[in-house]
């Protein structure tokens, strides 16, 4: 039943937290209210996933410092601050500092600390990938409504229902933290010695991650903006969005199926993840119409969800329980590293070529580079 509790709390927060991946529609009022290039957009995303990943780093030791609930509860208060700022911020570069870096930050730490809670449920197999799914969900319900807001004259003010949930999400946490706080400290076992890494085994998780999901992490930054440059209606861009933030969230639930359990093979949801981010990037590559080009960015969204679940599931099975957490802190600055250089990259090229077609080029280039990288882990593993 504690179990039970600290999951409900933690849930709502990790929820409002995954709007980051619905923030791509806060481009155009960005962009007409600012003056800012594309490369500036996409380096406010960019921004973000740096300083998720810090706080991903970080949040353990807090965690063992004060308990998991406490620090879920003052993150949660401290990004709806952040959000709540971000929306009438006066200049870019103060948006860039809440909102990029800010809401970033307490991003990541809810995120890590949620999961920190997920490893220690009575079954972390289904709970991990469905606390994962609803940080994904967050962005397809916030994505349009974003979206839906800007058109309605909101600009970033669309930022303040957002606020307004992780106020709820803070005061569900911070009673929380009241009734289950002494259960959520580090358990014993995280204390005991573990045998240590192998470094090339790590270095190949790292590099998978590292390049498979640079695809997913450009579209989820610069989602609004291809589509716009496409010709894509409000409409259509507002159903797209909703679909790569479903995209994501549903091959993040995959996780929870027997083909990614941390006692199966881990190359099955690996290579299935690259070919599908592949498959997408070819509508647009071959300039196929506007439509199927939105079809392509959704495809990339389900792969890139799918590599997001396969990732920590086969990191626990190369490393196994003792040494995952210290394995997947390390395996994450990949993450970290691949989104801090894909919406800016993508970004920068398209405003060098009036073109995202090299953008994408190089998006392929990775996808299909984890393929090899995939079989050598595999015959290491298997």
């Amino acid at each position: 039943m504690a179990d039970r509790r600290r999951l409900i709390t933690a849930a709502p927060a990790c929820f409002a937290a995954g709007a980051l991946y619905g923030w791509s529609a806060l481009a155009a009022p960005l962009r007409s209210g600012f003056g800012v290039s594309v490369t500036q957009v996409g380096l406010v995303f960019s921004l973000a996933l740096g300083a998720f990943t810090g706080a991903v780093l970080i949040a353990p030791r807090l965690s063992a410092e004060y308990g998991q609930t406490r620090v879920l509860a003052g993150c949660t208060l401290a990004a709806a601050i952040c959000v709540a700022g971000a929306g009438v911020a006066p200049s870019f570069e103060v948006f860039l500092a809440l909102f990029g870096i800010g809401f970033g930050l307490t991003s990541g730490a809810i995120y890590s600390t949620a999961l920190g809670l997920t490893a220690s449920a009575a079954n972390p197999r289904l709970a991990t990938p469905l606390m994962v799914a609803g940080f994904g969900l967050g962005g397809v319900v916030f994505g349009p409504a974003f979206a839906i807001l800007v058109a309605e004259g909101w600009g970033l003010r669309a930022l303040w229902p957002l606020s307004g949930a992780l106020l709820l999400a803070w005061w569900i946490a911070w009673r929380g933290e009241r009734e289950t706080a002494p259960a959520a400290q580090p358990d014993s076992r995280d204390r005991q010695p573990a045998p240590p890494l192998d470094r090339r085994r790590l270095a190949l998780i790292w590099g998978i991650f590292a390049l498979g999901a640079f695809p997913g992490l450009a579209v989820i930054g610069l989602a609004a903006s291809v589509m716009d440059a496409a010709g894509g209606t409000i409409t259509l861009i507002g159903f797209v969005l909703a679909g790569v933030a479903a995209g994501n969230t549903l091959g993040r639930l995959s996780g929870a199926l027997p083909w990614s359990a941390v006692d199966a093979p881990p190359a099955m949801a690996l290579y299935a993840a690259s070919l599908l981010s592949a498959l997408g990037l070819a509508a647009p590559l071959l300039g196929l119409g506007v439509g199927l080009i939105g079809v392509g960015l959704i495809l990339i969204a389900l792969g890139y969800g799918l590599m997001a679940a396969a990732i920590p599931l086969a990191t626990a099975r190369v490393f196994g329980a003792l040494r995952f957490q210290t394995a997947f802190g390390l395996i994450f600055t990949a993450w970290g590293v691949a989104g801090l250089s894909a919406p800016w990259v993508v970004g920068w090229l398209f405003d060098v070529t009036g073109s995202f077609w090299a953008g994408f080029a190089l998006a392929l280039a990775g996808s299909l580079g984890t393929l090899p990288l995939i079989a050598m882990l595999t015959r290491q593993v298997e």
